[in-house]
């Protein structure tokens, strides 16, 4: 096994699908897992607010990337608030998680390959192609 401490100095972390599919419930449920209020709901939204530019727009028409507490936080077409993040390891790890709270849907992207962008391809994948059925449009992927 592989001491990923020399790569993970700020937000190195081991988990599961399952602890990570826990995680993302109590994001998209304002703080509350299985009916109790884990984390206050306003601190909870601070975290997704956006407090600094971290990608200015590269055309007039582009959009702003921003960072918020622990969050890449954008916006999508329709004005939806949009959160991700992703992190990898070159020896063999990357992660994608990919929020949009205000239709309680969200997905975990874990692999054990190097980070190449795959979990964010799985993730941007799944939310267009849940969002088009949804919608009842066909999906494209």
């Amino acid at each position: 096994m592989h001491d990923p401490d020399a790569q993970s100095p700020a937000g190195g972390v081991s988990s599961t699908v399952r602890d990570m599919s826990k995680w993302l419930r109590l994001q998209l449920g304002n703080g509350t897992f299985k009916g109790r209020q884990v984390v206050d709901a306003d601190a909870l939204e601070e975290t997704h607010l956006p407090h600094m530019v971290s990608e200015p727009p590269h055309s007039p028409a582009g959009r702003t990337g921003f960072y918020g507490l622990g969050w890449n936080v954008s916006y999508d077409d329709q004005g939806r608030l949009k959160l991700g993040h992703s992190g990898g390891f070159a020896l063999g790890a990357a992660t994608n998680v990919a929020l949009l709270p205000s239709e309680k849907l969200g997905i975990v992207v874990l692999t054990n390959g190097e980070p190449i962008g795959v979990p964010e391809a799985i993730s941007a994948t799944f939310l267009d192609s849940t969002l088009r059925r949804r919608a009842g449009r066909p999906s494209t992927g």
